[in-house]
């Protein structure tokens, strides 16, 4: 394990990554194909999840119920009590110093940078419908308060935002590049992955403040989590069958190969702090694995159990 987490740290990711995308540019569909119609119901019915993820409040729906995602971001700005930025700061100055380029790096991919679609055919995406426009606006801006947190948290450890980093370069340039629904995956993935990152800094970090700034983001994720959720199942994505099966499976390889570039930067920030490769990876793989069961179809008689 200490071989491979070596590997994982000496490997060039910046290069790899950025290459691959420019090659591969050419397999990605242009035009409508890949872009979610908000305003266009399913021909099957599907289930959608509540925002706290929360399976047996589950109820049957052709459509993305834009009213209920609206109402569920207003009411998620309630009841946000701010960190006491003015609590002393006690970690060790090793860990401060190990911990700091993490979250200026999440400060910048967070919310921090281009907080918006940026696919080619974003404008079209969010012009189909009002309510579609406004339920992304609001997602969106709840990107935007993670970044205004980690922004105190950058300067509570003595450090300074950033504007670019290799990571966010591909990252931007993979949402670019290929789609709406593309980009709607990577983002999908990014909060699932990041989940697993907030979860390790929360049980380790040993500063209220910062705990407290997990605790926001990762209630915010829950419902992002469960808004992508909703989303697929409304736009007819299936788990079972062959296209199932190739759709779960391309899923994981992205899941896992984001998880595997996250913790390339990330984890020889977090393992001072006393976080370790395999319960990052755990935290990853239950949230890939519930994510991707809550996206397949549940038997109506079921529905409510």
């Amino acid at each position: 394990m200490q071989s491979m987490c070596s590997w994982i740290s000496r490997f060039p990711w910046r290069n790899v990554v950025l290459t691959t995308l420019n090659h591969f540019e050419g397999f990605f569909p242009r035009g409508g194909r890949w872009s979610w119609d908000p305003g266009q119901p399913h021909p099957h019915q599907e289930i959608e999840a509540s925002p706290d993820g929360n399976t047996s409040n589950r109820t049957y729906s052709r459509t993305l119920d834009y009213s209920y995602w609206i109402e569920h971001f207003h009411r998620n700005r309630l009841h946000r009590a701010e960190p006491d930025w003015s609590e002393p700061l006690r970690m060790s100055p090793q860990k401060i110093e190990a911990l700091r380029p993490s979250i200026v790096q999440f400060q910048l991919g967070d919310g921090g940078g281009e907080c918006r679609l940026l696919a080619r055919d974003a404008e079209r995406f969010r012009g189909r419908a009002q309510a579609a426009t406004t339920v992304v606006d609001l997602w969106f801006r709840e990107e935007a308060e993670h970044a205004r947190l980690l922004s105190h948290a950058v300067a509570r450890l003595g450090g300074k935002p950033i504007s670019t980093h290799w990571s966010y370069e591909a990252f931007c340039l993979c949402r670019r590049r290929f789609g709406v629904r593309f980009e709607l995956q990577v983002l999908t993935l990014t909060e699932l992955v990041s989940t697993g990152y907030y979860r390790l800094l929360q049980q380790h970090v040993e500063d209220p403040p910062l705990e407290r700034i997990c605790a926001l983001i990762l209630r915010d994720e829950a419902g992002h989590v469960a808004f992508q959720r909703a989303r697929l199942q409304a736009d007819g994505v299936r788990t079972e069958g062959v296209r199932g099966w190739i759709w779960k499976t391309q899923f994981w390889i992205c899941g896992l190969a984001a998880a595997t570039v996250l913790w390339s930067s990330h984890g020889r920030c977090l393992k001072p702090l006393g976080a370790t490769t395999p319960q990052f990876l755990l935290e990853v793989i239950r949230e890939i694995g519930g994510f991707v069961r809550g996206v397949g179809p549940k038997r109506r008689d079921q529905a409510g159990s």
